[in-house]
């Protein structure tokens, strides 16, 4: 059968499966566009977001702001973090990270009452030994004071502080974070999930195979004349083309 007639007789299976190709492509390209837009108005919210605090029933306070969704190249410029920072830790943790965050607190203690002792040495000098302690803070130094020549220091032998951290994000990518320390405040959240690197579609290589092969090439005959023109047939293939990848697995 020439090529001529394969053609007249299978036209319309040809272009049912040309038609099935091109509903294919324009289904994953709008799939690929929506995430596109969806990643971006995320983004640009995360942009715009406040960090916002709520108040739980045990009084502890819930802080929250969207997230980003971003890949390791664009951290820097949405958190802050250096994509080799990223690739230094996933070295030493041996494995790929799927989120991560920079948290920002500060600590504020208004009023400490501490239990002192006075310790009387010689040449009109004293030393007053004080001391805090309750479920998060930790406090204890002294406080020289010398009569003669007058004059004081105070030396602060240890500060130690509880921070314990409840941190997570939720389905649509808000970020949040709590602490039972009332001394801890967080002024900033900036979290992102990473995602993986888009793949390249197109490429260029070697191709081989068995199976049906159409095309355009050029080919032999017993009368020794090379001819060119549409080849269609079976069997073993081997050679050179650009391949663009709908499905990898």
């Amino acid at each position: 059968m020439d090529t001529k007639t394969f053609l007249q007789k299978n036209w319309k299976n040809i272009l049912l499966g040309v038609f099935g190709f091109i509903i294919i492509v324009l289904l994953m390209s709008t799939t690929c566009t929506s995430q596109k837009l969806g990643k971006a108005e995320n983004n640009i919210k995360a942009l715009t977001d406040t960090l916002r605090t709520y108040e739980l029933k045990n009084g502890e306070l819930l802080y929250e702001k969207q997230g980003f969704i971003a890949e390791k190249k664009e951290l820097e410029e949405y958190i802050g973090i250096k994509e080799k920072e990223v690739k230094e830790i996933e070295k030493k943790l041996k494995s790929a990270l799927a989120t991560i965050a920079k948290l920002q607190a500060q600590v504020r203690i208004d009023t400490i009452h501490t239990v002192d002792s006075i310790e009387i040495l010689p040449d009109s000098t004293y030393n007053c030994h004080f001391e805090y302690k309750d479920d998060w803070l930790v406090l204890d130094g002294v406080t020289n004071v010398k009569l003669d020549p007058f004059n004081t220091h105070t030396i602060i032998n240890n500060i130690g502080m509880e921070v314990p951290l409840k941190v997570g994000t939720t389905k649509d990518d808000k970020w949040f974070v709590t602490s039972e320390n009332p001394y801890v405040s967080f002024t900033s959240i900036e979290g992102a999930n990473i995602e993986k690197a888009k793949p390249k579609r197109w490429s260029i290589g070697i191709q081989g195979g068995v199976g049906a092969v159409f095309g355009y090439g050029i080919s032999g005959s017993s009368d020794g004349i090379v001819r060119t023109g549409w080849i269609l047939g079976g069997g073993a293939y081997l050679g050179l083309g650009i391949t663009y990848k709908l499905i990898e697995f």
